[in-house]
């Protein structure tokens, strides 16, 4: 038996993880729009983390390696953008 309120709760859940679909499928198009072929496969996860807000440290606990080697990949990434930051490289991606 379902109760009314485990109903509510399963369709709230249901949403958000739509939402957190959908969102990321957003952001992987307008990677895609503005990505260069030069990309490597970790630098586009690594940019798609930092399109969902990420930061340095969660980006690296998700990818599983340390803050130093998601450092380097965003040095990599604004240079290959033409940004100096990544606040300037969320904004080109944004566009």
């Amino acid at each position: 038996p379902i109760t009314k309120g485990g109903l509510t709760a399963a369709i709230q859940i249901g949403l958000t993880n739509f939402k957190q679909w959908r969102n990321t499928h957003k952001i992987e198009e307008k990677i895609s729009r503005y990505s260069h072929s030069s990309l490597t496969n970790r630098e586009t996860e690594i940019l798609l983390h930092l399109m969902q807000g990420k930061t340095n440290y969660q980006i690296a606990e998700a990818q599983f390696v340390s803050i130093n080697t998601i450092k380097t990949h965003l040095k990599n990434l604004f240079l290959k953008f033409d940004v100096e930051n990544r606040g300037q490289l969320i904004v080109m991606m944004n566009k």
